[in-house]
Parts: structure tokens; C-alpha cells; sequence
């Protein structure tokens, strides 16, 4: 089974550098960067499209189901991590941002410890077990999940490392490889030597953003 996870389009919210929820539709520029997406996943066979149902996911999905001939459904499973409510509105370099992500950070060892509302670390984890436990009882060869940065970025991970995936190694290794709004990661479940295991296979292709396309028009 081949699972292929694409990041919805840049959001205008995005665009100004500010931390958002579930609101928050796509710029003209991400509408453009989900069209051109379809050219890289318009020829694959897909049983079925799975969605966050976040605005932006779904507005994402609605451009690629016009290319891409296969039933859509939602799930919470694929959603972004929940930030704290206090922060959702706020500039990535605002201080009081800083400041409750530091205090996160600080407190990752603790399972029950929340500034908030926010999802932690092993709530998370636990959200992206599931999702993968959830995708190896589907049926089809091609499955498109429509995700967000975060949440394929820890999916990825766990595949990765699987119960190695602590604290530690997450807030250190996380954020040292980027999902770019329309890229695409391709994981796969396999069977091999009688046992079932994800692996990953594509990172992050944004080839169709660069493909004929000046880049200052990015």
C-alpha cells in the first residue's frame, strides 16, 4: 500500500507569518501551488482521498479532486496539531509566541504536563499511531492523504523511529527538515521476512513548484 501525504497550499495567514487553527482559507498563491500539485499526482490510480477537515485541507482537496478521480472523505486523525488557544492569531516572531512554545519545549518529559488546550508531545505521537494504524486497514493500492506541516512531519518521524521517537530526539530533529505548502512525502507499508512495517520513500517533493516556472514567481 502506497500512502502519499500532501500539505495544503500556502493560506493567507500563512502569508502573513501568523499561527492559525481550523480557520484560515487558501491565498491565490496556494491555489496555484495545489494545480500545479495535480500534475505530479493527476496519473496515479488513488482508491480514495482522506482529508483533514480543516478549511485549508478542504479547499486543497476540492482543487485536487477536480484532476485526481477517486471518493473523498474527512477525518480528525490528519488534522494539524492543537496550539495552545493563546497563541492561535499571534506572529511567529511575537514574543509571547516564543514564550509559551519555550515553556512547551521545557515541560516535553511530562506526559500530563499542557500550558493549555494544546496537544503535547505524546499526545501527538499517540494521534500519529493511530493515524498509521488506521491507514493499514484501508483497502486500495494508492491512498492521498490531505495533511498539514506538523502532523506529517511527526507521522514521518514515527515511521522513522517508531517507539525511538522521544522528546529528545522530535523538538531536535523536527524542524531540521521543512514540508513546503503542496510538497509531497510518499510512505509505504510492506511486507517483508513475514512482518508488516512503514517505510518511507519520498520527502517532501515539490518538484512541480520549480518545474518551467520562474523562480521569483514562487
Amino acid at each position: 500500500m502506497n500512502i502519499f501525504i500532501i500539505r495544503h497550499g500556502e493560506t493567507e495567514l500563512n502569508a502573513l507569518g501568523l499561527k492559525q487553527g481550523p480557520e484560515g482559507s487558501l491565498s491565490e498563491h496556494g491555489r496555484k501551488q495545489m494545480a500545479l500539485a495535480t500534475a505530479q499526482l493527476k496519473d496515479i490510480k488513488f482508491s480514495k482521498i482522506i482529508c483533514s477537515p480543516y478549511l485549508r485541507t478542504k479547499e486543497s482537496a476540492e482543487i485536487l479532486s477536480q484532476a485526481i478521480s477517486a471518493p473523498l472523505e474527512y477525518s480528525d486523525l490528519f488534522k494539524e496539531r492543537k496550539n495552545p488557544t493563546e497563541i492561535i492569531g499571534t506572529h511567529k516572531e511575537s514574543q509571547e509566541q516564543k514564550d509559551i512554545m519555550d515553556l512547551i519545549v521545557a515541560n516535553r518529559h511530562d506526559p500530563s504536563w499542557h500550558y493549555s488546550d494544546e496537544e503535547n508531545f505524546y499526545d501527538l505521537v499517540e494521534r500519529a499511531r493511530n493515524a498509521l494504524t488506521f491507514l493499514e486497514n484501508q483497502e486500495g493500492e494508492n491512498i492521498l492523504i490531505v495533511s498539514h506541516a506538523y502532523f506529517m512531519g511527526t507521522m514521518i518521524l514515527h515511521v522513522l523511529l517508531g517507539d525511538f521517537l522521544t522528546p529528545e530526539v522530535f523538538y531536535s530533529t523536527r524542524m531540521k527538515f521543512p514540508v513546503a505548502n503542496s510538497g509531497v512525502s510518499e510512505i509505504r507499508f510492506v511486507e517483508k521476512d513475514n512482518k508488516k512495517e512503514w517505510r518511507l520513500i519520498t520527502l517532501n517533493n515539490y518538484q512541480h513548484l520549480t518545474a518551467g516556472i520562474p523562480l521569483e514567481e514562487l
